[in-house]
């Protein structure tokens, strides 16, 4: 497989692949709920990953407020690859706050270059399984046990249109947002220490090579399993997926198994909060990494 160059067309692709979504229709389009505003909307009448949240605001469950990022500049640097980007500094004191109170419910916050202040409302779940191992090409099938994140789902505060997933790491979010705006996507400048960027991906200038490395998804089939969080059980409970993560991805994520973990990890939650949408529950149940060519 090809060297990975860029996460943020990888859910799309993967989601393409398999339910044959166009990249160039914005996601939310597919999962509209026609006529529902958030004053009066009906639980049946909704979505899963919109129920979720309608009954957790409904049952006045608290929603713990996080501002992760704080506005440092506009898209000057990189003006070649997408237009209006925003870029944000992580504040790694108020990350570590999330991972350390796990809290159930939380309201996502961050600011754009244009003054828009984009706040999600999210439900912590997961995308692994309760019996999700790390096995890498020198641990001889034995397990490797790692430092592991949040995973949440969501919509757009008030937009019950939109679906939203974030996945937080000690010093790292990644995250989509799919709105009748379009894909906005947040992720990690690699160049730059506590830097991100976030923007909609219709605003690429060119097309980005990249393999995103999950051809080689072994698709185990339907079987229960108990995740952490929230989220509900799907009619299709629930379907296991092993990834294979190729040297080349764990050379671009620095020689590190746990980076590559995260990263992998964190695109999967893009992917399955899509499917979790379609009452299709997806779990990763193993991550195998080659450390060695």
């Amino acid at each position: 497989m090809n060297q990975i160059s860029g996460w943020f067309l990888c859910v799309l692709t993967v989601f393409s692949f398999f339910t044959g979504y166009s990249n160039g229709t914005p996601l939310s389009s597919q999962a509209k709920v026609f006529g529902i505003s958030s004053k009066k909307a009906v639980n049946n009448d909704l979505k899963p990953i919109a129920r979720q949240v309608f009954d957790a605001r409904a049952a006045r469950n608290e929603f713990s407020v996080h501002k992760p990022f704080q506005l440092i500049r506009n898209n000057e640097s990189f003006r070649s690859g997408v237009q209006n980007a925003t870029v944000l500094q992580l504040n790694v004191a108020e990350v570590n706050s999330i991972l350390q109170e796990r809290h159930d419910f939380i309201e996502l916050q961050l600011e754009d270059a244009a003054g828009k202040t984009w706040a999600m409302d999210l439900y912590r779940t997961s995308s692994v399984s309760k019996d999700f191992v790390v096995t890498t090409s020198e641990s001889n099938g034995n397990p490797v046990f790692l430092d592991g994140g949040i995973y949440y789902r969501g919509i757009i505060k008030g937009d019950y249109n939109s679906v939203a997933a974030f996945s937080i790491f000690d010093g790292n979010i990644i995250g989509m947002i799919t709105s009748d705006e379009g894909n906005m996507v947040l992720h990690p400048v690699e160049a730059e220490d506590n830097s991100f960027i976030f923007y909609n991906d219709r605003d690429l200038n060119s097309e980005i090579p990249f393999s995103c490395g999950t051809d080689q998804l072994e698709w185990s089939g339907p079987e229960n399993t108990e995740e952490d969080g929230i989220g509900s059980r799907a009619l299709s409970d629930c379907v296991r997926v092993y990834i294979e993560c190729d040297f080349a991805l764990y050379q671009n994520k620095g020689s590190n198994v746990n980076n590559v973990v995260n990263w992998i990890t964190a695109v999967y939650n893009n992917v399955a909060t899509l499917y979790a949408n379609e009452d299709i529950n997806t779990a990763i149940s193993e991550v195998f990494v080659w450390t060695f060519s």
